[in-house]
């Protein structure tokens, strides 16, 4: 939904055209099996953090320190959003 500037920088597109392409796909293949858990694990309510080799759009790999927290609803407690940094 929103990004700041440096989102551009890191991930080589806007937040369009990550949504578009989805997370999955600029994660390391190697990476995208505990990436898969991580997502669950948010899905579950549980926040996550961890160390991600990336490939952005323009094809140049690194490295990233992803940390990630659910917002649940507070009379349902179902996963609306999710922060992360």
């Amino acid at each position: 939904v929103w990004a700041d500037a440096k989102f551009a920088e890191t991930f080589a597109c806007d937040v369009a055209e990550f949504n578009r392409r989805g997370w999955l796909s600029f994660v390391d293949p190697v990476d995208r099996p505990a990436a898969v858990r991580r997502g669950e694990a948010l899905m579950a309510g549980r926040t996550t953090d961890a160390e991600v080799r990336v490939v952005d759009a323009a094809g140049r790999a690194k490295w990233l320190r992803v940390a990630n927290e659910p917002l649940l609803d507070a009379e349902t407690g179902e996963l609306r959003r999710v922060i992360g940094m």
